[in-house]
């Protein structure tokens, strides 16, 4: 008996290193998108009459061409996307002894009328998706800062507006 058991064992043992040696898997991050801004997209001056965001909200036409002026509030991670807010919403870092760490999700003001100060703004592709880059970093944007985004107004059937993007300017 003892020597049927020695047997597995032995086995066990030589096939042990094959088990666990052996190449590790490859467990490096997928590699960064090749994908980057268009220059072209980024002005030096100011691109014209900037409309409110919460105007544009409620006014704009879908499909029309606008110039918007906002405080960038999120990137959206993976695709060059953002979100703008109007200026006359406040930050956090806007409001004395708020010691925030995250200024920018503007967590003290009214989120319905947040949703009615905000616009979404995406760099798209010719198949009208955004690209799959960051637009954060983007000659140095970061949040809170202040830009003129202009482009073309979309809206759909639940109320959401977005912005696909023709220039960009940091006010």
């Amino acid at each position: 008996m003892f020597s049927a058991l020695r047997l597995p064992l032995f086995v066990a043992a030589l096939l042990l290193p094959l088990a666990c040696g052996g190449k590790k898997p490859d467990l490096q991050k997928p590699e960064k998108s090749q994908v980057t801004i268009p220059e072209k997209l980024w002005s030096a001056e100011k691109l014209g009459d900037a409309q409110d965001v919460a105007k544009v909200r409620k006014d704009a036409e879908d499909g029309s061409e606008v110039v918007v002026v906002g405080k960038v509030k999120d990137f959206v991670e993976g695709l060059a996307s953002l979100t703008l807010v109007d200026l006359v919403m406040k930050s956090c870092d806007q409001k004395p002894g708020d010691m925030c760490k995250t200024p920018w999700d503007y967590c003290c003001e009214d989120p319905t009328k947040m949703a009615l100060s905000t616009i979404s703004i995406e760099v798209v592709d010719a198949k009208d998706h955004p690209l799959r880059c960051t637009l954060k970093g983007f000659h140095k944007l970061e949040h809170l800062d202040i830009l003129e985004v202009k482009g073309t107004v979309h809206r759909d059937s639940a109320g959401n507006v977005r912005l696909s993007v023709s220039r960009i300017a940091r006010r």
